[in-house]
């Protein structure tokens, strides 16, 4: 519901998403049409989404889909003893199983994997949030089912380095953003703590995972150096293999500094005016950076926060300024 909204239309969106009665859930089938395409191509193909129109080249190819999730109701076949399987009446409908199960689903459900792995389009290769398991630990048995268990994670090693910041968003948002905990955070360590000689190595995670932010405006395809002539996640390769460099160019000759990745996208083609490129506490490199995954640079795509908690000088030392 409207996920890469600002702070204030998402939450507006979703409380009134929330409390809307049953009978007018329809009115938000719209909404939610626009956002599948994100999920389209979290398998890095376009239009192979469950119930997807293959006729049409904007979001309405997700009318059908939107049209079903906008009923918000847990469907069960009470003739069937077995429920194991999330969704799975939805599915026998839609003839894409054959399994015998009531449906619904149970506080062990992992349904955000489950709900991301079928909006994908490709039922066989699971896509997950990142999340393994729930911070607590479910029981289908006693009640409350839904008990505490939090862990407390260990902390860093002195003197390890841990982060690195050249392009803010390519960590969080490219390497292996669907993955498990343990793969992710595996992943995000290495890609921390590897050396200008190693950043090579991680062109194939970025690039797995691009197709993502190529639906965001609604189309999938039309994503920053995008080679047209294939169609797996191998269109991706030029541009993941520019992320791979994970440096901040300036041209000291250019007097206007305005344009986050301003340099990069000049020399693309995709913006007329010169700018010096790097970044300062004031950029939104998150926002920018979406926006720029996408392809469309005149449609600006948000991750739902507006400004820093905190505000950071541009001129003072320390810039990053504490609370």
């Amino acid at each position: 519901m409207e996920p890469f909204a600002d702070d204030e239309s998402r939450a507006l969106a979703l409380d009134a998403y929330n409390e809307t009665a049953r009978s007018e859930g329809s009115a938000f089938s719209a909404k939610i049409q626009a956002s599948l395409a994100i999920y389209d191509g979290l398998d890095a193909q376009c239009s192979n989404q469950l119930l997807a129109s293959t006729e049409v080249a904007n979001s309405e190819r997700y009318a059908a889909l939107a049209k079903l999730l906008a009923d918000d109701r847990l469907i069960l076949d009470t003739t069937v003893g077995a429920c194991e399987s999330y969704f799975n009446v939805e599915l026998n409908q839609a003839g894409l199983t054959g399994l015998e199960d009531c449906g619904g689903r149970t506080p062990l459900h992992d349904v955000v994997d489950l709900s991301y792995t079928l909006l994908a389009g490709d039922s066989i290769t699971p896509i997950s949030d990142g999340v393994a398991e729930d911070s607590i630990t479910a029981s289908l048995d006693v009640f409350p089912f839904l008990r505490p268990n939090l862990p407390i994670p260990d902390p860093p090693v002195i003197g390890q380095q841990i982060d690195r910041m050249g392009r803010a968003a390519i960590a969080t948002a490219l390497i292996s953003p669907v993955s498990d905990d343990l793969t992710r955070g595996a992943d995000l360590d290495a890609y921390n703590a590897a050396a200008p000689g190693d950043w090579e190595t991680f062109q194939a995670n970025i690039q797995r995972h691009l197709a993502v932010y190529d639906g965001l405006d609604g189309q999938c395809g039309n994503q920053l150096l995008i080679d047209d002539a294939v169609s797996s996640s191998a269109r991706y390769g030029p541009l993941a293999h520019l992320l791979t460099d994970d440096r901040l160019y300036i041209d000291s000759v250019q007097g206007s500094c305005g344009l986050y990745l301003g340099l990069e996208l000049n020399e693309a083609g995709h913006v007329a005016n010169a700018f010096c490129g790097g970044r300062t506490p004031l950029v939104d490199t998150i926002d920018v950076s979406y926006t720029a995954l996408v392809g469309d640079l005149s449609v600006p795509i948000g991750d739902g926060i507006g400004v820093d908690e905190t505000d950071h000088p541009a001129e003072v030392f320390p810039f990053m300024a504490a609370p």
